[in-house]
């Protein structure tokens, strides 16, 4: 497997290499059913995880990253609808993905 044979926990994700190889989770990877398996315990390290995970995402397949959020956004699911979005959200500066009101910081009290 290649695990760590002096740690029980081959990745740091929490949970054992012998639980991960049971439950068929990779034991030197933190992957999606890891996260959600600490999220309970640990919200913090659940959102540095999910940040890290989609950012490798949006790194290595940006097109199909940017046309799951529309698609999730917008419920369309057409393939070629969601081209032309894509083509339109790469040649208009104006378009944001994150609504413009997000940049102004709220007040904390």
């Amino acid at each position: 497997l290649g695990t760590n044979p002096l740690s029980a926990d081959s990745d740091g994700d929490g949970r054992s290499d012998l639980v991960e190889v049971e439950e068929g989770t990779n034991p030197l990877e933190k992957d999606l059913q890891d996260i959600d398996q600490t999220s309970i315990t640990e919200p913090s390290s659940v959102f540095m995880e999910m940040k890290q995970k989609i950012s490798d995402m949006m790194e290595s397949h940006y097109k199909e990253f940017i046309q799951a959020l529309i698609s999730i956004e917008t419920g369309i699911e057409n393939e070629q609808d969601l081209e032309d979005l894509y083509t339109y959200y790469m040649r208009t500066d104006a378009v944001s993905l994150l609504s413009s009101d997000l940049e102004t910081s709220p007040q904390r009290g």
